[in-house]
């Protein structure tokens, strides 16, 4: 199963999300069983085009609260993959979920010090693939 999730999607409907923390409703209820993980398999940074040439190479953490935490930066939590504004498309690290059903998904991206990146980003789309663990 593929699900693309994009930051503008939540500003509709939840005007205090912002692109680097997102929630979207899916529109219906999703049940999977427990050995499924999540991967992230592509990303895309749209940048305002005044500052495109600006932006350079920033590494991202991805959070997803339906991930199991991992231990990152002295915490436990939901990371999903760490990524490069640079770059799209990834060979997915599968996650093991935490939440087998669920109608809605968070997103969040921090930068390497866990802070709200400071990164000119009009919005951010990214596609997660769920499958069973082998």
């Amino acid at each position: 199963m593929f699900l693309t999730l994009c930051s503008k999607d939540s500003l509709y409907s939840h005007s205090h999300y912002s692109v680097f923390d997102f929630t979207v409703e899916l529109g219906k209820n999703y049940k999977l069983n427990e050995n499924y993980t999540c991967g992230i398999i592509e990303t895309y940074f749209e940048v305002d085009s005044e500052v495109s040439h600006e932006i350079g190479k920033h590494n991202l953490f991805i959070f997803c609260d339906i991930c199991e935490s991992n231990y990152v930066r002295n915490s436990f939590l939901p990371l999903l993959r760490l990524v490069s504004t640079e770059e799209q498309l990834y060979t997915p690290l599968y996650k093991p979920i935490s939440r087998y059903e669920f109608n809605k998904i968070r997103v969040y991206i921090r930068d390497i010090n866990l802070d709200i990146p400071i990164v000119p980003v009009k919005s951010f789309t990214c596609t997660l693939h769920f499958k069973i663990s082998q």
